[in-house]
């Protein structure tokens, strides 16, 4: 059983092939960690009320995962979990910079 986490946007026009751009985020190239500035300010408010959440689960489904911050950073906190991170294609290459360590 999986348990869904789902951030929301503001998305007008959805281009499934397209990275997505967020308000604050740097992206200088394509070998380069995405950066939202937001994730460094809300990451552990976000990570105590998941921990509670998730204290019983063992899996989670991330639809939506952005720049892959949240997800790296919640998987090493919480590692009975599999966490599986979901995007936009565009998205899928800085998430596994973030997941694998890179960089």
């Amino acid at each position: 059983m999986f348990t869904v986490l789902l951030y929301t946007a503001d998305v007008k026009k959805f281009d499934a092939t397209a990275p997505m751009r967020f308000p604050g985020t740097d992206n200088r190239s394509p070998m380069d960690k995405p950066q939202a500035p937001a994730t460094e300010r809300n990451r552990e408010p976000i990570l105590t009320v998941l921990q509670d959440v998730f204290s019983d689960r063992h899996a989670v489904l991330d639809i939506g995962s952005g720049t892959g911050q949240h997800a790296a950073h919640f998987a090493r906190a919480m590692p009975w979990l599999r966490w599986q991170s979901s995007d936009v294609a565009g998205n899928l290459p800085g998430i596994s910079l973030w997941l694998l360590g890179k960089l």
